[in-house]
């Protein structure tokens, strides 16, 4: 309700809803429960510049109000700050991270005493998470325990939290049977604190730069997920997939039928289906002048017209976009357009390639992907070897996370199924050659290769194996051919 002071130490907690108040509905306060003890046993005058009490709810909500006006009254020598971030779902982690971060941000400059007891269990795990990341907030949690938990009365102090008990309490989460999804090793904690912030900006595009296999999608997903639009539709396309106009164009803004040939039916395009969410271009440098001018009007008009009609609709789009190109050097070489350029670069996120990352993020990413290759290939748990190891901590990855990835399931699926230890044959063959070709072209080929080998020729297989389309995979084979 107030703009925060200068730096020193605060008190962040949530309101307590079951606790705070007599009754789940009242809005009669509870004068002995956790925010008032707080203020009694914890809060020092001398010390603490304030404390920011938390509310879920939306902004103006009266039982809130009513709880600051009566520590207001009661604690007439506490400075209070009480701050709305209304959750959808007080049991969705991810989204509780999101706002409990944004309260951080607030005091960032402050030491931060965090009553890590009020709230859902989602909601006292989110303080312990970040806690124990190195996130930049000088944090300590502290802990309330009532009556029932304390013999000479209702009691706070400060709780230390380990790695290990935090990661064996957030394990009890997850749903049974459930696994990661996905990896953030530290290398890419700003990236994706970045991605986060920029999630709250409805009004901004994003440009994500970096090398291919580098996960941009992973970032924009993230995005997505961290906005206001999280529960509409994420849209992605593949600009480089197209290399006709004609068709990018009708894929981004459908079609009438009639419009060409083939045109069957009326089709909706990319645009229509992301209408109210984010619309992902992966490659966007790839697209022609002609195709930039149609997309900048788009974007800037937030209005649409079918291939072969003639009215507008009007479509509610957030843009999202990715390269692996120098977009000022394809600008300057008069290769994109100035004005499209600048549309999109409104914010910018960097993604770095995987010889940046540290040897413990690179084994925390190896992990990661053999745990995922033995579950979805339902293969049982092995080790590498140490060579295997030791090599792929040294092994530049031209082709980035994708490339790792596409190794570690090539040598489980040609590997001996019963070996206790799997072993990637590269280092003395794949990569080991004289002059080996390290582009990401050759290496994509001679996985193929690889694998085509292993299907005994049967390229529809290799194809599924791949999870590529089996046109892909003709057209690499045409290429290492010399077709």
């Amino acid at each position: 309700m107030k703009a925060p002071a200068g730096p020193g130490r605060v008190i962040v907690s949530w309101i307590a809803w079951h606790y705070d108040y007599v009754g789940k509905t009242s809005s009669e306060i509870e004068t002995e429960g956790p925010t008032f003890e707080l203020h009694r046993q914890w809060y020092k005058p001398e010390l603490h510049r304030e404390h920011v009490l938390v509310s879920p709810k939306e902004d103006g909500d009266l039982r809130s109000l009513e709880l600051y006006t009566a520590l207001v009254r009661a604690f007439p020598g506490h400075s209070i700050n009480l701050v709305f971030k209304p959750l959808r779902n007080i049991f969705d982690f991810q989204e509780i991270k999101q706002r409990a971060e944004e309260v951080l941000e607030l005091v960032r400059e402050d030491d931060i005493d965090i009553l890590a007891s009020n709230g859902t269990t989602p909601m006292r795990m989110v303080w312990m998470a970040l806690h124990l990341e190195d996130n930049g907030f000088r944090t300590r949690l502290i802990q309330g325990a009532d009556r029932a938990m304390a013999e000479d009365g209702p009691k706070i102090f400060e709780v230390k939290v380990t790695g290990a008990l935090f990661n064996y309490r957030i394990q009890l989460l997850r749903e049974p049977g459930e696994t990661p999804d996905r990896c953030i090793p530290q290398t890419l904690k700003p990236v994706y604190g970045l991605a986060r912030r920029i999630a709250e900006f409805d009004a901004l595009s994003c440009l994500i730069e970096g090398e291919s296999g580098t996960g941009k999608e992973l970032i924009a997903r993230e995005i997505h997920q961290f906005s206001h639009r999280r529960g509409k539709p994420f849209v992605a396309i593949n600009c480089g997939a197209f290399r006709n106009d004609d068709l990018l164009e009708s894929r981004l803004f459908g079609h009438r039928k009639g419009a060409f040939t083939g045109a069957a039916e009326h089709a909706e395009g990319y645009f229509g289906r992301a209408d109210g969410g984010i619309l992902f271009l992966d490659e966007i440098g790839d697209i022609s002048m002609a195709m930039q001018s149609t997309l900048l009007r788009a974007l800037q008009e937030q209005r649409i017209t079918p291939v072969g009609g003639t009215e507008e609709r009007p479509v509610d789009v957030r843009m999202l976009a990715a390269t692996n190109k120098d977009l000022e050097a394809e600008c300057r070489a008069g290769r994109f357009r100035w004005d499209l350029y600048y549309r999109l670069v409104r914010t910018r996120i960097r993604v770095p390639p995987l010889r940046a990352y540290s040897v413990e993020d690179r084994r925390e990413l190896v992990g990661f992907l053999m745990d995922k290759c033995m579950r979805e290939l339902r293969l049982p748990q092995r080790s590498l070897s140490r060579e295997t190891m030791d090599w792929l901590m040294q092994h530049d990855f031209p082709g980035n996370i994708r490339e790792m990835e596409n190794l570690i399931f090539n040598a489980s699926v040609l590997s001996d199924l019963y070996a206790k230890e799997l072993s990637l044959s590269v280092p003395a063959g794949l990569y080991g050659a004289a002059q080996p070709d390290l582009s990401l072209e050759g290496v994509k080929r001679r996985h193929i290769q690889r694998t085509l080998e292993y299907c005994g020729g049967n390229k529809a297989q290799a194809a599924r194996l791949l999870e590529i389309s089996l046109n892909t995979l003709k057209k690499y084979l045409g290429e290492a051919d010399g077709d």
